[in-house]
């Protein structure tokens, strides 16, 4: 029977995993803060612009969206390999 790992052991394990995951989180995060910015300059020009944004945006997030999805999707397949 192996021993149990220590709580050195873990406070190890749990720093690695908040090493990797802060910047993942970050990374899903950017692009949202980015449209939110954006919508905050643009709707000081009117409503029109803000509306072209809106949509610009929906479209944006869906193309970031779809491709976080395939990157984690294949992360697992390309780690095998």
């Amino acid at each position: 029977m192996s021993p149990r790992p220590g709580r050195s052991e873990h406070r190890a394990t749990d720093r690695e995993i908040w090493r990797l995951a802060v910047p993942a989180f970050l990374a899903l995060v950017a692009e949202p803060l980015f449209l939110l910015g954006d919508a905050a300059v643009v709707g000081r020009l009117g409503t029109t612009e803000l509306a072209g944004l809106g949509i610009a945006a929906v479209v944006l997030q869906t193309a970031v969206g779809l491709c976080v999805f395939l990157a984690y999707g294949t992360t697992a397949s390309v780690a095998r390999r």
